[in-house]
């Protein structure tokens, strides 16, 4: 392969990469966006709901609030 060939198909892979990489990025937002919403078209129920609700009904007795969250995620 001369020189030429080489940088002509160099060029290729640098101007072709980008757009297979946002594709793929498309198209992991897109089933992170179908995953989120069968997630949420799904009702949560707890184990146990009534302790659940026993634990929350005695904090707003005690006037106890729920921590700030700093985390990050």
């Amino acid at each position: 392969m001369n020189m030429i060939n080489k940088i002509a198909v160099t060029m290729s892979v640098l101007l072709i990469s980008p757009l297979v990489l946002a594709n793929e990025e498309d198209d992991m937002a897109e089933m992170q966006r179908q995953m989120n919403a069968e997630t949420m078209s799904q009702p949560f129920y707890a184990e146990q709901p009534e302790k659940v609700d026993a634990y929350i009904k005695e904090a707003m007795k005690k006037g106890i609030k729920p921590q700030v969250y700093k985390g990050k995620n």
